[in-house]
Parts: C-alpha cells; structure tokens; sequence
C-alpha cells in the first residue's frame, strides 16, 4: 500500500454504524467490524470497510481521520502527525475471497508488490503460532529503496476466521522513514500484534 506523507490530513471520516462480526475461538476483544452500510464508491476517500478491534499501544494513538483517508487502520506516536511521523502502524483487513492459504496468498501478493517496485525486496523472518481463530503469523521484511515514504516496513500477515465460514487476510504494517525509525517502533509493533494475535515474534 502507498503512505506518500500528504501536505495536509482529512479530517472527515465515515466510521459510525460499525457491525461487529466476533471471530470464532477468539477473545472477547478480538474481531473484525464491517461497515453498514458498504462503503460506496463515491464514500472511499472516508470510509473503512472492514476494520479489526486493535488498541494502540502506549505511547500511541489511533488517527482516525488518517484512517478514513487511507482506508487502513493507521497508528502514530503521540505528538506526531502523519505527515511528520518517522515510522507508524497500519492494520489493512480484507476479504480472503479465493480462500487460499496464507503461503498462497503471500506469494500472490508479494510477487505484486516486486512487479509494481521493480528494486523491492522481501525478506520472510519467521513463522510465529497465534491464537485459535488464526493459526500462524507470517513476518517479513520489506525493504523498497524507491519508495521515499516507506522504504523500511515490518509486516505481519494471518488469516481470521468467521464462525460462517468466511476468511480474511489481515495485514499489520509498520512502515518507517528509515531502518533505524523501523527499529525504534518494534516494541509497540509487537505489542500489537501480541495483543490482538497472541503472536510472540522472536525476531527482530
């Protein structure tokens, strides 16, 4: 996903009216919320269509009209905007329509992101068990020395499961101005993922 920092922040979003569809063999607070009603093609620029119950870890905070804009859920240090922030998280939720599995969908995606940024490269970390309801947690590691605005990120990528039967990919990012921004933030990036996942990373 793009982050190119934009000059000024949307402060309009459309985050009300949230259903909470609770995950089967997950904690209380743990679950993905679907708009209602969908997003329409004309509310896409301040409107998330799926969202997962993520708290921001201390010293953090959720930007919500950041999010609207972006269509992801986005974290930032408090103090800092998204325009200035020398690394944030952002948890990207959708649909795992085709129904393959987590390698499957990695490589799909992975091989996307190399053909639209031809010097990207992509570094698995390791595979972490998570709680019921998600399985395993895939880390890796992206490096895109083209991309002014996110050429470090950390991602971890697992796969929800609803009690109906339907799937989605979750995607938590944190992507920084530089290696050392990237470094600094992992402790919150992991207790993210801890919290909501039950995934303990023992890299990096």
């Amino acid at each position: 996903m793009s982050l190119a920092r934009p000059l000024s922040v949307l402060t309009a979003t459309c985050l009300s009216g949230l259903a909470a569809a609770t995950l089967a063999g997950t904690a209380a607070h743990a679950e993905v919320r679907e708009q209602r009603p969908p997003c329409t093609p004309s509310a896409t620029a301040s409107c998330l269509p799926l969202t997962i119950t993520l708290a921001a870890p201390d010293g953090w905070r959720e930007d919500v009209a950041e999010s609207g804009r972006r269509g992801v859920q986005v974290f930032l240090p408090k103090g800092s905007s998204f325009r200035d922030a020398p690394a944030l998280i952002y948890a990207k939720v959708r649909p795992n329509a085709s129904g393959v599995d987590l390698k499957a969908w990695l490589a799909n995606s992975n091989a996307k992101w190399v053909v639209a940024h031809p010097d990207a490269r992509i570094e698995p970390i390791e595979t972490v068990a998570a709680r019921p309801g998600i399985g395993t947690v895939a880390i890796e590691r992206y490096v895109s020395p083209s991309l002014r605005d996110q050429p470090a990120e950390l991602s971890a990528t697992f796969f929800e499961s609803a009690p109906d039967g339907r799937s989605y990919s979750v995607q938590l990012v944190l992507s920084g101005l530089s290696e050392k921004a990237v470094a600094g933030a992992v402790p919150a990036f992991k207790a993210m993922l801890a919290s909501y996942a039950g995934a303990n990373p023992t890299r990096p």
